[in-house]
């Protein structure tokens, strides 16, 4: 993964919940949140992203990107980052073990 000077949003646009974390530059989880369908789409990423914002305590301003994935990752604005699920799961894994391996 790229080195990135500063904190970065991770949005998840699911089907059922939208979820956001906000991660520092030592890819510490600072900041998160989970808020359920319901309404507008755009309005659950946005209720997510400030959620997770406030719980971080930083400005949606002072993030360095955000990177999005899931069903509706192509509604999530700003994104600087669009990934598919299945390299999410792959590259949580991968950080989880710290080493190659086959999942199946």
């Amino acid at each position: 993964m790229p080195e990135v000077q500063g904190a970065v949003a991770g949005i998840d646009a699911g089907t059922e919940c939208v979820k956001a974390v906000i991660v520092d530059q030592d890819r510490t989880v600072i900041g998160r949140t989970v808020v359920p369908l319901r309404g507008y789409f755009q309005d659950r990423i946005q209720e997510a992203l400030n959620g997770a914002l406030d719980d971080a305590q930083v400005a949606a301003e002072n993030l360095a990107g955000i990177g999005a994935t899931g069903y509706g990752q192509k509604c999530v604005p700003g994104a600087t980052l669009n990934a598919a699920e299945t390299t999410c799961h792959a590259l949580g894994a991968f950080h989880h073990c710290d080493s190659p391996m086959t999942v199946i």
